[in-house]
C-alpha cells in the first residue's frame, strides 16, 4: 500500500477492534481491498484445505441435541481426512462418540469425498465457504494492518496494539475496507498524549514484543533441520526488528534502551546466521555426495574406494599441518570441519565417523605419518 503515511507532528494512537462471526464474497472483498488502496495478498482468498475444513469445523456443535464433534482424523502427501462424530447414549451413566460421517479431501484435485448421516449438511457447508473470506481472514488482515504500520502490542496478549501517528492513515484506509464489506467489523482508535509517561509505556512495550520476536525466531530456528531458506525468512525477519527499534528511538528518543535492544538483536541475528551457515554447508557437502555417487558406480575395483578413503587421511594431513603448529593435536570433529571447508568430498552421510575410523586405521601404519594424542586427537608425527 502506498501514498498513506501522514506524519502531522502527532505522537501515536491505541488501535484495537470488534470483529464478529462472518462470511462474505470474495469478489465483494478483493473490491474493496482495490479501492481503498490494498492488494488481494493483504486479505487473501482462503486455498481448498481451508474451505473444507472451515465447512467441516462448522459442523461441530457441543451445545446442541446431537452434541457433534469434528476433527481432523488423518493425513497423507495426497489426502485428509476429517471425521464427525456424535455423542451417543450408552445407558444412563454412559456416552461414547461414534464417527458417522467421513470426509476425504484429495489435495491435488480439490475433490471431496463424504460418506456417513451428514453428507448433505457437509456438502452444503462446503459450498457455503467456497470463495468466502470469514472473520478469521478478517483478523489476519488487521494483524497485518499493524505490522505495516510499525505497530506493537500494549500488553503480551495482544488485543491493543499502538501506532506511530505517521501510519494512521493506513489505519484509516483499513476502517473503508471494513466499512465496505458491511460485516459489522470496527476499528477503534484512540490518540495518545505525548507525556512522559505515555512514551514509558510505550518503549516498555518496544522491548517486550523485540525480545517475544527474539525468542520465537530463535525457537523456530532451532526446529530447522534442512532448509536454509527457512533461517533465511527468520534472519529477515530479525533484520525488521532493527527497523523497527530504529523507528522508535527517533519517536521515543530512547538512545541508552535502544543500544541495548540493537544488541540483542544482533546477538540474535548472529546465532540465526551461524545456522543458515550450517545447513548451507551441509547441503554443500550432500550435493557434492550426490555428484560423486555415478563415478563411485562405474569403478570396476577397490582402487576408487581406497581413494575416497586415502583422501580423509590427505585432508586430516592438509589440516594439520596448516593449523596444529605446536604437535599438540586436533580432535576428529574438528579436522572433519575444516576439511570439509577445504574440500573434502564424501558420500557419507556422518563424515565426522568415517574420519574418525580412517584416523584410527592410519596410526597403524607408520608411514602415514600420523599418531594418537589422546582419545579422539591426532597430529603429525614428527617427520611431518
Amino acid at each position: 500500500m502506498t501514498g498513506t503515511v501522514q506524519n502531522d507532528g502527532k505522537f501515536g494512537v491505541n488501535v484495537w477492534w470488534s470483529v464478529p462471526e462472518t462470511a462474505v464474497n470474495g469478489e465483494r472483498v478483493a473490491a474493496a481491498l482495490e479501492a481503498a488502496g490494498f492488494e488481494e495478498k493483504d486479505m487473501p482468498l482462503p486455498n481448498r484445505r481451508v474451505e473444507v475444513s472451515r465447512a467441516v469445523k462448522s459442523l461441530h456443535n457441543r451445545r446442541g441435541k446431537s452434541n457433534t464433534v469434528t476433527d481432523k482424523t488423518h493425513e497423507t502427501p495426497d489426502h485428509i481426512v476429517f471425521g464427525i462424530l456424535n455423542q451417543e447414549h450408552v445407558d444412563d451413566e454412559t456416552v461414547t462418540y461414534a464417527q458417522n460421517t467421513t470426509v476425504r479431501l484429495n489435495k491435488d484435485t480439490g475433490r471431496v469425498s463424504v460418506d456417513g448421516d451428514a453428507v448433505d449438511e457437509v456438502r452444503a457447508a462446503i459450498r457455503f465457504y467456497k470463495g468466502k473470506i470469514t472473520d478469521e481472514d478478517i483478523r489476519y488482515f488487521l494483524r497485518r494492518i499493524i505490522c505495516m504500520c510499525m505497530g506493537i502490542p500494549k500488553r503480551p496478549s495482544g488485543g491493543i496494539y499502538f501506532v506511530p501517528a505517521r501510519f494512521a492513515g493506513i489505519v484509516e484506509s483499513a476502517q473503508v475496507v471494513l466499512d465496505e464489506l458491511k460485516t459489522g467489523a470496527r476499528l477503534y482508535v484512540e490518540n495518545v498524549v505525548n507525556g512522559e509517561q505515555e512514551r514509558r509505556y510505550v518503549w516498555e512495550a518496544v522491548e517486550t514484543s523485540v525480545e517475544s520476536e527474539i525468542q520465537k525466531a530463535l525457537d523456530a530456528v532451532d526446529r530447522i533441520e534442512r532448509s536454509a531458506n527457512a533461517v533465511k525468512n527468520h534472519e529477515m525477519k530479525l533484520d525488521g526488528l532493527n527497523e523497527m527499534v530504529t523507528l522508535y528511538r527517533g519517536l521515543l528518543g530512547k538512545e541508552a534502551e535502544y543500544e541495548e535492544v540493537t544488541q540483542r538483536i544482533q546477538g540474535a541475528v548472529e546465532q540465526v546466521s551461524h545456522k543458515m551457515a550450517e545447513l548451507q554447508a551441509a547441503a554443500a557437502v550432500e550435493a557434492a555426495e550426490k555428484a560423486a555417487k555415478p563415478k563411485r558406480a562405474a569403478k570396476t575395483d577397490g582402487k576408487s574406494k581406497r581413494a575416497a578413503n586415502g583422501q580423509f587421511v590427505d585432508y586430516a594431513k592438509k589440516v594439520l599441518a596448516n593449523e596444529d603448529k605446536n604437535g599438540t593435536g586436533m580432535h576428529y570433529r574438528e579436522i572433519t570441519l575444516r576439511a570439509l571447508e577445504i574440500g573434502l568430498a564424501t558420500t557419507g552421510k556422518t563424515p565426522e565417523n568415517t574420519m574418525s575410523v580412517r584416523l584410527s586405521m592410519a596410526i597403524t601404519d607408520a608411514s602415514t605419518g600420523l599418531r594418537r594424542v589422546g582419545r579422539g586427537i591426532y597430529a603429525l608425527t614428527e617427520s611431518e
